[in-house]
């Protein structure tokens, strides 16, 4: 296990450990030992802020997870054991590939920018919560996660193969506009009962694709919609309401 930690958890145990001796060794009188621990520790929590400040950072008691740029994005796989990962989370700009697939850990992800996401963050059975504070172009990515309840996609947000096999979420909103609807994706979402754009969008075929449970569906801006398999697998399709199409 020792091999997954982040070497700034291991600098924080050495320093507690000196200090603790650096405690017993003043109450024995020997000034120049306590000293020295003291010098230990300072070195050690030197080393640990230095640590915090660098491409991302991991809390081994809480299992946060926090990158701080493209870097980041992969520099603690081979560090952090990824099924000790409960929450992650990503500024704006950054892309990831292959991170986080069968976590059965984690439980949040949050974006706090545009991201581009690919091969990641799917089949992992306790994520509940996915984030975006930015646009987010998402290839073959969260798919089959079963906690899922709700999602909110930002405007202008693309991509392939991504957020199917959902198999509890029932609320998907669309903020802003959407010029582009990722192709084979939004599908296999049996729980779906509600789907509503807040700014134009264009669907193409494959969109919403096996929602049995689909009721409302509410575009708020202007619709393009093509395709002939464009709701497909539904047998009573939803009376849409549309602000123009």
């Amino acid at each position: 296990m020792i091999g997954f930690y982040n070497y700034t958890v291991i600098l924080t145990y050495v320093g507690m450990i000196s200090g603790f001796i650096g405690i017993l060794r003043t109450a024995s009188g020997d000034i120049r030992a306590a000293l020295l621990c003291l010098m230990i520790v300072v070195a050690m929590l030197s080393g640990t802020v230095l640590a915090d400040e660098s491409d991302y950072t991991f809390d081994a008691a809480t299992g946060e997870l926090t990158i701080n740029n493209n870097a980041g994005a992969t520099a603690w796989v081979g560090t952090v054991d990824p099924n000790t990962v409960v929450s992650f989370s990503a500024p704006g700009g950054v892309t990831l590939d292959n991170i986080l697939v069968d976590s059965t850990s984690l439980k949040s992800v949050s974006f706090r920018g545009s991201s581009t996401v690919t091969n990641s963050f799917s089949n992992c059975p306790n994520l509940e919560t996915v984030t975006f504070g930015g646009a987010v172009t998402a290839n073959n990515s969260f798919n089959n996660l079963p906690k899922v309840k709700t999602l909110s996609i930002p405007s202008n947000s693309g991509g392939d193969y991504s957020f199917t096999d959902l198999a509890s979420l029932e609320a998907l909103t669309f903020q802003g506009d959407i010029a582009s609807f990722p192709a084979h994706s939004y599908n296999n979402l049996p729980a779906l009962k509600s789907v509503t754009f807040c700014g134009s969008a264009s669907l193409t075929h494959n969109a919403f694709r096996n929602c049995f449970a689909l009721e409302s569906l509410t575009f708020q801006g202007n619709a393009i919609i093509t395709g002939e398999s464009y709701l497909d697998g539904i047998e009573n399709p939803p009376a849409s309401t549309i602000g123009s199409i």
